[in-house]
């Protein structure tokens, strides 16, 4: 998605824990919001459901702001990797640093 939110980022995230899910926690996940948000039947659910998102949304705000800053640091090392010259000790070391954004 290319758009983003309309807000400043939130630069104390320090109560995010364990960002890292494996598929089993993704799909107990899904199980868990599908048991919580079923088909919508009246307006009440439907009201509900609203105030749930709007309630929701700023945390989602600052940390979809978090993952772009994080992005846009690999972006930027990975520019500065490509500007070194090759097989220079500052290179290598880029490389390394680099290479963790693999994982």
């Amino acid at each position: 998605m290319n758009s983003t939110p309309n807000s400043s980022p939130d630069s104390d995230i320090s109560h995010i824990s364990n960002v890292a899910s494996t598929d089993s926690s993704q799909n107990n996940d899904s199980d868990d919001y599908l048991s919580k948000y079923p088909k919508i039947k009246d307006m009440n659910q439907l009201i509900q459901y609203r105030r749930d998102f709007e309630a929701e949304f700023p945390e989602y705000k600052k940390l979809y702001e978090y993952v772009e800053g994080v992005a846009r640091q690999f972006e930027e090392l990975k520019e500065r990797i490509q500007a070194k010259e090759e097989e220079s000790d500052e290179w290598h070391v880029s490389s390394i640093i680099f290479s963790f954004k693999e994982f």
